[in-house]
């Protein structure tokens, strides 16, 4: 990444912070690709979200060499509940009990079988291997303020929400990776295909 002053130039830029823009990042980065993730929040997330990681996903966390960490912070797969809220009332469970053997064929069909965790420990994973890698720039707390695109690339206007200093990015690409409401794609004008 090449920085002059409130320039920076690099292949790709990241628009969010989360799972998917940390993971494309390191995805990127295994193909000796630079990024520059964008996350207008201060830090990964706080509060719960996902809280199982199907087989695919630790698929990819094992190309990426950190599918280890998140086996480290895990619970047992016996199941899942569905509540209306926090402390609200449980609508139902699937539970592995239900299918004698399943869990047993599941575990061993994969090197990376699913597993019960949380985004909250995945985020910080996913932000702590983006961090220490050379070809990730990880600008939390800074929020895109605009884009561009043109034939050389994609420019894109940021602020940094704690100094309110402007920053703009040049890139080949950006990816949108700003949530199911991404203010991006509906700058882009483009639209979600099926629900949020």
């Amino acid at each position: 990444m090449t920085d002059t002053g409130t320039t920076i130039e690099t292949d790709v830029a990241i628009i969010g912070g989360g799972p998917v823009g940390l993971a494309a990042s390191l995805l990127l980065a295994r193909h000796g690709i630079r990024s520059v993730v964008l996350e207008k929040h201060a830090t990964t997330a706080m509060h719960p979200k996902a809280s199982a990681f199907n087989t695919r996903t630790m698929e990819i966390l094992r190309q990426l060499g950190i599918a280890d960490d998140v086996y480290a912070n895990t619970g047992p797969v016996g199941g899942v509940s569905f509540y209306t809220s926090l402390t609200g009332y449980k609508l139902g469970e699937i539970s592995m009990q239900d299918a004698p053997g399943y869990l047993d064929s599941l575990l061993a069909s994969t090197p990376s079988p699913l597993t019960i965790s949380s985004q909250i420990v995945l985020e910080a994973i996913l932000k702590r291997h983006a961090d220490e890698h050379e070809l990730v720039d990880v600008r939390f707390n800074t929020e895109k303020t605009s884009l561009r695109q043109d034939a050389a690339g994609v420019t894109i206007d940021a602020k940094d929400r704690q100094s309110a200093q402007s920053l703009q990015i040049d890139a080949a690409y950006a990816i949108a990776c700003d949530g199911a409401a991404s203010p991006t794609r509906k700058e882009l004008g483009r639209e979600l295909i099926g629900p949020p």
